[in-house]
């Protein structure tokens, strides 16, 4: 579902994607992936590359985020209240759970939100945790900075190579 609302904007803004190494996403057994967060845009690579059967967690802020916040309930997004952090542990237990029972994989940033001016932030410990508890890899994803060809402030692209 996710990739029907989203994937249409990747043409319509005349985006193109390259991905290196999604090879290593193939695989058919549970894990964790971890992506760096810069901006909104993230979404258009994250449906170049989601793997099948996956889910997201995000942070439950984004459900009150009008059409996207709608949009990420009906796709499944699985919401994490961080102020309660019982109420978390429990989730990330359940997910856990989850994982190999259902052959799922599970896509978190796990900075916790968009980081600005091209450095990461530090990670939260969910991500890392999941993967503890369900005992599966992480596979790290990093997206380039989009600097080269995207103006944060202006919210304006040019052209990039």
């Amino acid at each position: 579902f996710f990739h029907m609302l989203v994937l249409p904007l990747k043409y319509i803004f005349g985006i193109q994607i390259v991905v290196k190494g999604k090879e290593n996403l193939r695989t058919k057994k549970p894990f964790v992936l971890v992506l760096n967060h810069q901006t909104s845009l993230d979404i258009l690579v994250m449906t170049e590359i989601l793997p099948r059967r996956c889910v997201l967690i995000a942070k439950k802020e984004i459900l009150y985020m009008g059409t996207f916040g709608l949009a990420c309930w009906l796709s499944g997004v699985i919401f994490i209240d961080r102020s309660r952090r019982g109420e978390s542990i429990d989730t990330l237990t359940e997910v856990a759970q989850s994982l190999h029972k259902d052959n799922l994989r599970v896509l978190i940033f796990p900075e916790g939100t968009r980081s600005h001016g091209g450095s990461m932030l530090p990670f939260k410990r969910g991500a890392f945790q999941l993967a503890v508890k369900a005992q599966v890899p992480v596979i790290p994803v990093v997206l380039s900075s989009y600097n080269s060809f995207y103006n944060q402030k202006e919210k304006k692209f040019t052209p990039g190579e």
